[in-house]
């Protein structure tokens, strides 16, 4: 009986051993948390190109030009396009967020949908 009472009292490492174990998990959740950060970063940045883009081409300049400057080297693979005629100017964009690399190569399997966004004005005459 002495033997289990010693082997139960003795837990000496265990919050050691439970520390080692929640590491990567707990590292796995501070890159999910960041690839979350940098979605949402992505379409913040897309969203300011689209309203950019779309307020030159309300004033007939080039809300390509716009959007490239907003966007600049935030990430390679983006597009914008002009949109309307008439009173209505606006631009979609579409951009891909950039993926946190995670261990075992998983960011090399996971395919990230593009973030699209689409901004309107109304078209301003020059008198």
């Amino acid at each position: 009986m002495r033997r289990w009472r010693w082997a139960i009292q003795d837990e000496r490492g265990a919050e050691t051993v439970e520390l080692v174990a929640g590491l990567p998990l707990l590292f796995l959740f501070v890159l999910v948390g960041w690839q979350l950060l940098a979605v949402g970063y992505t379409a913040m940045v897309a969203s300011a190109a689209a309203r950019e883009c779309a307020r030159q081409e309300a004033v007939n300049r080039s809300g390509l030009a716009a959007a490239q400057r907003v966007l600049g080297a935030w990430s390679p693979g983006w597009t914008a396009q002009p949109m309307g005629r008439g009173d209505a100017r606006g631009c979609w964009v579409q951009v891909r967020p950039p993926l946190v690399p995670l261990p075992f190569s998983l960011h090399e399997r996971i395919q990230l949908p593009p973030v699209e966004v689409v901004a309107w004005m109304r078209w301003e005459r020059r008198w």
